[in-house]
């Protein structure tokens, strides 16, 4: 199991060079196989706003997550995230080569 300390999440996706977690609380995070951390994506730091299935999509910016929960890949190896709220919404992060 995946771990990301003090924060809830969604299930792991995982490749051969680590995994991808979907966290409820605003953001996606990378680790590497080891399970480092790389990076951190679309993080929001309006509390406001994440973790909650109410966040209207007028507020929604391409560049934030507000309840991401599922994450998988397509067959290009573009990441796919979901994210839990009254609306839907699936973000594709295209990979770069």
């Amino acid at each position: 199991m995946v771990e990301v300390a003090g924060r809830e999440r969604g299930d792991p996706a995982c490749e051969l060079e680590g995994f991808r977690v979907a966290e409820l609380e605003g953001r996606v995070t990378i680790l590497d196989k080891d399970g480092k951390v790389l990076a951190h994506i679309g993080t929001n730091d309006n509390a406001a706003e994440y973790h909650v299935n109410t966040t209207p999509p007028s507020v929604w910016k391409p560049d934030r997550f507000y309840a991401p929960h599922g994450i998988t890949y397509d067959p290009a190896g573009n990441l796919l995230v979901t994210e839990f709220n009254q609306y839907g919404r699936l973000t594709r992060i295209v990979r770069q080569p």
